[in-house]
């Protein structure tokens, strides 16, 4: 591993980013659904049950609220934390969902046995964390069945500080990733 802090080493931080996301979960599920209701015709498939990835899957609070929403569809959560993966665990069992599991990986390096495993792969602020988001992003793309669906939501900022001057949710975000996110992802490699 790297030389930053990754959420292991700093329980109170991670238990505080988990607090703020539970707070928002059905909220930001039900903007994601209202989406893709939009967008595609993944509503339906998830409704009669696909395989899904939640990559980066944190604490398990969206993946366990998305399949709540959607039991007849199976949820594979994945993190490389083991913090968030007990916490996903502990949230898994207050739900009692059968149709979850979580587990410890990197999206850097997927197994290989779930190539063209995955009807939906579903990244949910996570790829600008990553170490080598190119490389996740050729990951998704094995693991995802020929006629597979990638919900891919991340912040609509622009990548030169410069061009979001005057934006001051940009300014938030980019101090977060600066003081928080890129200290985390660089304990990753």
């Amino acid at each position: 591993m790297g030389y930053g802090i990754g959420f292991a080493e700093s329980p109170e931080c991670f238990e505080r980013f988990t607090s703020f996301r539970s707070n928002m979960s059905e909220y930001t599920v039900n903007s994601i659904v209202h989406m893709w209701k939009k967008q595609s015709d993944i509503i339906p498939r998830l409704e009669s049950g696909i395989n899904v990835l939640d990559l980066g899957c944190g604490p398990g609070i969206f993946t366990n609220v998305l399949a709540q929403r959607f039991p007849n569809s199976t949820f594979v959560g994945l993190d490389y934390s083991d913090a968030a993966i007990e916490m996903s665990n502990r949230e898994l069992a207050d739900r009692g969902l059968s149709n979850v599991t979580f587990v410890k990986g990197d999206a850097h390096k997927l197994p290989e046995d779930w190539t063209a495993d995955f009807d939906m792969v579903f990244v949910y602020d996570v790829l600008h964390d990553l170490p080598d988001p190119h490389k996740t992003l050729k990951q998704i793309h094995r693991i995802l069945k020929p006629d597979g669906f990638l919900s891919l939501i991340d912040f609509g900022f622009h990548s030169d500080p410069v061009d979001n001057a005057g934006d001051k949710t940009a300014a938030m975000f980019y101090s977060d990733c600066s003081g928080l996110n890129l200290v985390r992802a660089v304990s990753l490699q």
